[in-house]
């Protein structure tokens, strides 16, 4: 039997190799990304930690990655500008966070700040709902051996590590295995703020650095007219 894998979904592992000193600097500044009662992710609205002019040199390796990440799809990133239009924080010691994807953008990162010792809640991406398979659920409900590879998987999951960095397309759903479903609650010192996962998330929005006759893709913002 010759077996012919067809169109895998890419999702790329870095790995930051000053993450112990940008952890010293992110906890610097993160309690400006925080509510009063210690509250951050996108609903507190802090989603503007990308502005932060001291995280520059870890924005831009993040950046580089996922250029990378479309250079390996043979994407001519020359031609695009890889804006950075969204970044929050997610603080968490057993909470999950729900099946979802970032639609409004393109390529999206989750990068591993600090992960506790005991921490073991997984990042868990999912096949397309409508995968191809002989009917729906035959795989999931006729597999005997519990066997699951990249080829009949209907998820996939990564342990978390500090500086580790996920590079991924921004519609693959995905989910954190946890608990419950509430709101992300920081601390209000240091040593409290280790003893959970702290998860810096990011989107990118890819636009055309010129005026483009592709029918596809987002023109330059130079080209764009606001009303």
């Amino acid at each position: 039997m010759i077996e012919h894998a067809l169109f895998p979904t890419l999702v790329c592992e870095f790995h930051y190799d000053n993450k112990d000193e940008f952890k010293q600097l992110f906890y610097q500044k993160i309690f400006d990304y925080m509510t009063p009662e210690g509250y951050s992710n996108e609903f507190t609205g802090h989603v503007n930690i990308h502005h932060e002019e001291t995280f520059t040199p870890f924005f831009t390796y993040a950046i580089n990655c996922a250029k990378q990440y479309a250079r390996r799809l043979y994407i001519d990133t020359d031609k695009f500008e890889f804006n950075l239009v969204k970044t929050w924080m997610n603080i968490k010691k057993d909470d999950s966070t729900p099946y979802h994807a970032h639609g409004d953008a393109h390529i999206s990162f989750t990068y591993y700040v600090n992960v506790p010792s005991t921490f073991v809640r997984p990042i868990r991406f999912h096949n397309h709902e409508r995968r191809h398979e002989p009917y729906p659920g035959s795989i999931r409900w006729n597999n005997p051996s519990d066997t699951w590879d990249w080829l009949n998987a209907y998820s996939w999951q990564f342990e978390p590590v500090e500086g580790q960095l996920l590079v991924f397309p921004s519609t693959l759903p995905h989910d954190t295995i946890g608990q419950t479903n509430g709101l992300d609650k920081g601390n209000p010192t240091v040593e409290e703020l280790n003893e959970n996962r702290i998860c810096l998330a990011a989107d990118i929005l890819l636009t055309y650095k010129d005026k483009t006759a592709s029918p596809l893709g987002v023109q330059p913002v130079s080209n764009w007219r606001q009303f």
